[in-house]
């Protein structure tokens, strides 16, 4: 499977099937540069959660705090 041809939708679509999800994962960080299911805002200047861009909440803030600083 050439995951780089997937549309974003896709890719959340088979990660929650349980299929390639390591794969999927790692294209989603190099794509918006977080770990799934976090993505930059429609403007670039906002994380949202990827399930209808949700805001992200305190306990998100933390995670990403740690991902992203590793």
């Amino acid at each position: 499977m050439n995951v780089n041809t997937l549309a974003c939708l896709q890719i959340d679509r088979l990660i929650a099937q349980g299929k390639y999800v390591q794969e999927l994962k790692n294209e989603w960080l190099k794509r918006w540069g977080l770990p799934y299911p976090y993505r930059k805002g429609n403007f670039g200047k906002e994380i949202v959660k990827y399930d209808h861009g949700d805001k992200i909440t305190a306990e998100d803030k933390k995670f990403l705090e740690r991902v992203t600083n590793e």
